[in-house]
């Protein structure tokens, strides 16, 4: 008799883990202040949207933050209010979305792409500065997850070769090291609000900086090249309209209003989770910096073992545990420079090649349930584990 659900067996649950996105009376009350005409006059920088902009870079304790588009579109104008050109470099994890590097490339500038560490699928601090050349003027930290590397030492980096630091924190909302959120290690960080997102309005950016000057070139960018206070159609540089909704400020209002207990909750669950996982053959949670304080858990990644799953792929441990009802990703195939946008490319990442091939993703929605559900998911990991022979079986 088979032991695993994909071949027949007694699934470990059937029932859902909580639905995402998160949405109720407080997302409905703020619309309807935007639908009847309260919250905005045209022409003017009022209203939800500046209203979401000083709770949220309240929330993270920096200074300013104007929001946009979508995060794809904060890295592009980040780096470009940070200078860089043609023929600048700038370093990117492979292991990360392709915003991150297409933001360099509509720069006109180059991304040199850096491999990660197997312990946290971060950027590899130690592989920095073999990279800098003098034409190098900016490094990307992705905080992948919601995870946050040692950025005390890359920013000791940064300093030496005078390189602007812009975070990628496009999946850590509320993320905090060391005693500091996310937002205050670099020039600037982007955030995105796309459905997946711990915060979302379906889509939407936001930029954070402690730098005034920059973050209003940042606003003129994004409103067409207006300045505040200035006429509705007087225009000083030529951009393009990247501007928030007032619709989706007001959802994002309310979004964050439920942030700090969702992401105790992620941050809970995850720690138990690493504790339970840990204790089983041939699994490997990722790990966490010692100075993470909040880990938003975005996403919850662990490595599965070759030598221990003899034989087995990552698809078919993904295929069992989603028959069990863990819902399961097999994220990435491959690392980003591989994809057919960047052909030609001589590059070589040797952890984020075997990470590619070895990582396991769950959502954070599946971190906001209680300890039952919990320990669902560890049942799930631990049946696959006790029963590995069967996965081969799997097609």
């Amino acid at each position: 008799m088979p032991k695993l659900a994909v071949l027949g067996a007694r699934p470990v649950r059937k029932k859902t883990f909580p639905h995402w996105p998160v949405y109720g009376k407080q997302e409905e009350l703020q619309l309807r202040q935007v639908l009847k005409g309260s919250s905005s006059e045209i022409g003017k920088r009022v209203g939800k949207i500046k209203e979401f902009e000083e709770k949220f870079s309240a929330y993270h304790k920096v200074k300013h933050a104007v929001a946009c588009t979508n995060c794809s579109h904060a890295l592009e104008i980040m780096l470009k209010i940070a200078g860089i050109k043609e023929g600048d470099e700038v370093i990117v994890p492979s292991y990360t979305f392709i915003a991150t590097a297409g933001a360099v490339i509509r720069c006109q500038a180059k991304p040199v792409f850096i491999d990660i560490s197997l312990k946290d699928h971060l950027l590899d601090i130690d592989s920095i500065e073999r990279l800098i050349t003098t034409h190098t003027k900016a490094i990307i930290p992705v905080y992948f997850g919601g995870n946050i590397p040692d950025m005390d030492r890359l920013n000791s980096i940064a300093r030496k070769y005078n390189l602007a630091v812009i975070e990628d924190a496009a999946q850590a909302h509320g993320a905090k090291w060391n005693g500091r959120f996310v937002g205050n290690f670099g020039l600037a960080s982007g955030f995105s609000f796309q459905y997946s997102k711990n915060m979302t309005a379906n889509e939407g950016g936001v930029i954070l900086s402690n730098d005034a000057e920059f973050i209003e070139k940042c606003w003129q960018y994004i409103w067409h090249g207006r300045k505040k206070g200035g006429l509705w159609y007087e225009h000083f540089w030529v951009t393009s309209n990247f501007r928030l909704t007032e619709l989706q400020a007001a959802v994002l209002i309310a979004q964050l209003g439920r942030l700090k207990k969702q992401n105790e909750t992620r941050h809970k669950n995850g720690l138990y989770l690493d504790k339970k996982i840990s204790a089983l053959d041939g699994l490997i949670p990722l790990t966490c910096d010692v100075g993470m304080e909040m880990h938003p858990r975005h996403l919850y990644i662990l490595r599965f073992d070759p030598e221990f799953f003899v034989g087995v792929s990552k698809q078919q441990i993904v295929k069992a545990l989603n028959a069990e009802g863990i819902p399961a990703l097999s994220g990435y195939g491959f690392p980003l420079y591989k994809n057919p946008a960047f052909d030609g490319l001589n590059v070589y990442n040797p952890n984020a090649e075997k990470a590619c091939k070895e990582h396991i993703w769950l959502l954070h929605n599946n971190l906001l349930g209680k300890k039952e559900d919990i320990d669902d998911i560890i049942a799930g990991f631990e049946k696959i584990v006790e029963n590995k022979e069967e996965l081969r079986k799997i097609k």
